[in-house]
C-alpha cells in the first residue's frame, strides 16, 4: 500500500540517530519535521543576566523546555496535569516559571501545598475560598477568566487515616475524573467548572 501525503514537506526522512532519540526530538508541525526541542523558538537559551539571584536562577535544559511544552499543551487543551518525580529535581520551579508566562487576564493561577496535616475539609475549603460560585453547586474561575488553574504541590503528602486511606486524595481524585467533588453529610455535590488541577507528587528511589 502507498501512502499519499496531503503535502510532500511531510514525506521527509526521519532524522538520523545521531540526532538522539525519540525523547531528544519533537516533531514541528509548521516546517514538517522533527526538531531538537532546545532548537524550538520557545527554548530560552540567553544566558543567565549576571545580577540575578540565585534563587532565581533556572537553567533551560531539554528537561524544561520538553515538560514546559508539554504542559502548556495540557492547560490550554483543558487536561489535568500530573508530574511525579524524584525529590529536588525542580518540579515546583518549572510549573511555577509555566504559569508565570500565560496571559493573567485569562488564566487565574490558584497555589495550593498538601502537609501530612492536610484534610478534605482544606481540599474543600480551597474549592470555596478560591473559585467563585457560578450557581447552585456549581464553582469555578471568577467572571472575566477563561479557566483557573488550581496547583497543588506535594499531592503525596497527607497522612494515612486509620484504614490506610488518604481523604485529600481521593477528593482530588474525583475532580480529576468527574469534575466534581462527592456530597458528604454536610455539604451538596460541588461540580468544578472550566477549573484544571496541576499536581505534583514526589517519587521514593531506592
Amino acid at each position: 500500500m502507498t501512502l499519499k501525503y496531503p503535502d510532500a514537506k511531510l514525506a521527509k526522512t526521519l532524522p538520523a540517530a545521531s540526532e538522539g532519540s525519540v525523547y531528544d526530538l519533537c516533531f514541528d508541525k509548521e516546517v514538517g519535521r522533527w526538531k531538537n526541542w532546545l532548537k524550538l523558538d520557545s527554548a530560552d537559551t540567553a544566558p543567565i543576566n549576571p545580577k540575578t539571584s540565585f534563587l532565581d536562577i533556572m537553567v533551560t535544559t531539554i528537561d524544561t523546555v520538553r515538560y514546559a511544552c508539554l504542559f502548556d499543551l495540557l492547560v490550554d487543551h483543558g487536561k489535568h496535569v500530573l508530574f511525579a518525580g524524584p525529590t529536588g529535581t525542580g518540579k515546583t520551579v518549572y510549573i511555577q516559571a509555566a504559569l508565570d508566562k500565560k496571559d493573567k487576564s485569562k488564566v487565574r493561577s490558584i497555589m495550593s501545598t498538601f502537609s501530612a496535616q492536610t484534610n478534605a475539609n482544606a481540599v474543600q475549603d480551597i474549592i470555596d475560598s478560591k473559585l467563585d460560585k457560578r450557581r447552585k453547586g456549581v464553582f469555578g474561575p471568577p467572571v472575566g477568566f477563561e479557566r483557573a488553574v488550581v496547583f497543588v504541590d506535594d499531592l503525596n503528602m497527607p497522612s494515612l487515616e486509620e484504614y490506610g486511606a488518604q481523604p485529600p486524595i481521593e477528593l482530588v481524585r474525583c475532580v480529576l475524573g468527574l469534575s466534581q467533588i462527592l456530597p458528604t453529610v454536610s455539604s451538596p455535590c460541588v461540580t468544578i467548572y472550566r477549573a484544571l488541577l496541576v499536581t505534583l507528587t514526589s517519587t521514593v528511589v531506592y
